[in-house]
């Protein structure tokens, strides 16, 4: 499937369903056709609607369907007022059981996408066997932290490896910067280094950018003026300072 094609749901049994069926007493093959098509049109819009304000919309569509115009133009407004297969507000045709759907899929897909984050394994076919949104098998703890301004505010930690706890935008940053590679690696080793050493830090995320200074500086022995990451600290305002 092209990385472009869009996915979703719908019932195997669509064409026995009552309004398609009077649809397609009208329409035959044909209609039952053109419906799957305007259906993946609406599933490609931003919010699941296809403007019809004009004429010149409906002509796009009809051409896009392969249909005459006229007979095309008739078809949409029987499905919108015989056949209920169709809603037409505002000057935009959607369909209220596609975007029922959607909106649970979209829910289940952003739910899948934080978790592969914060799970990353290397695997690109790790994020796709993620949309069952098994949340509750994802290891979390709440922290703490406080605002220049602002009262505390809970933040979500993940285990992204063990014993190694980021938050989801701590996780991004990581890959932006490091790749998804070099996180993986970055994860692992901070995770060996906890689990043999015993080690708590107040700040992973912290700690993983410290390692690398420390790396950059015996790379190069010039700039070699850092203390060890373990001698750093979170400060109250998130920044790090010295014991």
């Amino acid at each position: 499937m092209p990385k472009n094609a869009y996915y979703f749901p719908h019932d195997s049994n669509a064409s026995r369903d009552p309004n398609i069926l009077k649809m397609r007493c009208a329409y035959q093959a044909e209609g039952y056709g053109w419906y799957w098509m305007i259906i993946e049109l609406l599933r490609e819009q931003d919010n699941y609607k296809l403007s019809v304000a004009d004429e010149c919309d409906c002509n796009a569509i009809a051409m896009h369907c392969y249909a005459d115009a006229l007979r095309f133009k008739t078809y949409i407004d029987d499905c919108v007022e015989k056949f209920h297969l169709f809603n037409r507000t505002d000057g935009f045709l959607w369909s209220e059981s596609l975007t029922r759907r959607m909106k649970t899929f979209d829910e289940r897909s952003e739910k899948a996408r934080l978790n592969a984050l914060v799970r990353w394994d290397g695997n690109a076919n790790a994020m796709q066997t993620q949309c069952g949104g098994n949340a509750k098998d994802k290891r979390v703890k709440e922290i703490k932290v406080k605002g220049s301004k602002e009262d505390k505010v809970k933040e979500t930690k993940y285990e992204v490896r063990k014993a190694v706890f980021l938050t989801a935008k701590e996780t991004e940053k990581i890959i932006d910067q490091f790749g998804e590679q070099g996180a993986n690696e970055r994860f692992e080793a901070l995770s060996l280094h906890i689990l043999s050493t015993g080690k708590k830090y107040d700040s992973h995320y912290y700690t993983l950018l410290n390692w690398e200074r420390r790396k950059t500086s015996e790379r190069n022995p010039k700039g070699n003026g850092q203390r060890d990451p373990d001698s750093y600290i979170k400060g109250s305002l998130g920044h790090m300072v010295q014991r």
